[in-house]
């Protein structure tokens, strides 16, 4: 239901009466659109330029004196909320536009092409143009891109206006557009039908609308949706990383209004490049890895998240943008440092990590034995120690369960036991017990 009826009622008889005027005169202008990604009639997406029709200049000029513009701005003028809108900025902390007569009218106003339907098109119009106008907040949306993220049942609520889902249009045209979703086949000018789909976190949250500019509070309000954007990625990094050994990476973000307002077409955005081998890169959320996202999201949401167990996430999840193996095992030995070493110094850091390692471990999900991890632990702390101060490991340290392994299937080894120690620690934590009795844990009586 419309909120201002006399506005709609004005612009429904000035939209009708434009129209007949402007189809009664010469030809729309065409024009030459920018090269960009959408979807075409046929289903696919293309990106190529697009040629447009619209109203001429000259003929938009005269609208303003056709008979039944006079009742549009007496309406406008007659509602308190709306005069107190007009010519001024109008939008929310992330941006705003000058809100002018002649704008309201172009808004509600059909394009060359919308015209077949006139009533239906109206309709739609002056819908999200009351809705702007009588908003009290604006609804946003971030879009973070995941690339290589599948699942058979798609959304996936974390929290309340938060989730994995698929992409809408919309979505998909702002991060093919803005560059944020990187390509498998960047040249190719159709997009496959197995990229068509893109999975993506989605955050839907409101905005105060501001009036005349948003001041000190706007800042703020920007800083506060940025500081809770930044969280929200970190966790997703982090649950990925801590449950599965391949995780699919973050590409960036984009972010905008959600309906058509004077706010359309403010797109932000953040890509983040990715290493080659991440493009390439698949996960299947099946109904068990569902139920686990959803549960170890809810675990490290919980406020009071241990200091060291924070550390030791961030840095386990630093591993997956990274091209180098050296550079994941160093990440990973900092996660395990943060794991196992939070309460000691700086004497025998190599015997109590591996130590604890192999105390907190489940043996048989690693398929090793404690003595297994032990010594995998101990070499790694050695191994990473030679990478940072530019040694190359000597081959013959590199063992898992007494067998000689590559670089890149000992880091994974070294990785797995990490991860699964992780998980184990945050189970300790939920119930108020981190750090452990690692005495009592290593040194049993």
């Amino acid at each position: 239901m419309a909120e201002f009826n006399e506005l709609k009622r004005a612009l429904r008889r000035w939209v009708h009466e434009a129209v007949a005027h402007l189809t009664s005169g010469p030809e729309p202008d065409t024009t030459q659109d920018l090269r960009r990604w959408q979807r075409d009639s046929d289903g696919v997406f293309r990106e190529r330029e697009r040629r447009a029709r619209i109203w001429s200049h000259s003929q938009l000029e005269g609208l303003q004196q056709l008979p039944s513009w006079q009742a549009v701005e007496q309406a406008l003028q007659d509602d308190q909320r709306l005069r107190a809108q007009l010519n001024q900025l109008v939008g929310t902390a992330y941006g705003s536009s000058q809100l002018e007569v002649e704008r309201v009218g172009r808004m509600a106003l059909p394009l060359p092409d919308e015209i077949g339907d006139l009533n239906a098109v109206f309709k739609r119009r002056y819908g999200e143009l009351d809705r702007f106008l009588a908003a009290q907040e604006i609804e946003h949306v971030i879009v973070w891109s995941l690339p290589g993220l599948t699942s058979s049942k798609f959304p996936i609520k974390l929290e309340d206006g938060l989730g994995l889902d698929l992409m809408s249009d919309g979505e998909l045209m702002a991060a093919l557009n803005t560059g944020v979703l990187q390509r498998v086949f960047p040249n190719l000018p159709i997009l496959p039908q197995d990229e068509g789909k893109q999975a993506c976190l989605r955050y839907r949250f409101r905005l105060p609308k501001v009036i005349g500019g948003g001041g000190q509070n706007a800042a703020q309000e920007v800083q506060a949706v940025e500081e809770r954007a930044n969280d929200i990625q970190d966790t997703l990094e982090q649950v990925l990383a801590l449950l599965f050994a391949n995780p699919v990476a973050i590409a960036g973000r984009v972010s905008f209004a959600v309906e058509r307002t004077l706010l359309a077409g403010s797109v932000t955005y953040q890509p983040v490049p990715l290493p080659p081998a991440q493009l390439f890169r698949q996960l299947h959320l099946d109904t068990k890895a569902r139920a686990e996202v959803v549960r170890t999201w809810r675990q490290l949401r919980r406020p009071g998240l241990h200091k060291a167990l924070g550390l030791a996430l961030r840095r386990l999840s630093y591993q997956a943008h990274r091209q180098r193996v050296e550079d994941e095992l160093v990440d990973i030995l900092i996660a395990a440092e943060a794991l196992y070493l939070s309460d000691v110094g700086f004497t025998e850091l190599s015997f109590r990590l591996a130590l604890r390692a192999a105390a907190l471990c489940n043996p048989q999900k690693l398929s090793m034995t404690r003595r297994n991890v032990f010594e995998l632990m101990r070499s790694a702390y050695d191994v990473r120690s030679k990478v940072v101060h530019g040694s190359t490991p000597d081959p013959s340290a590199l063992r898992v369960s007494g067998v000689q392994v590559s670089l890149p299937d000992f880091v994974q080894a070294v990785e797995e036991v990490v991860r699964q120690g992780l998980r184990a620690a945050l189970q300790r934590a939920m119930r108020g017990k981190w750090p452990p009795d690692w005495n009592g844990m290593t040194l049993p009586k």
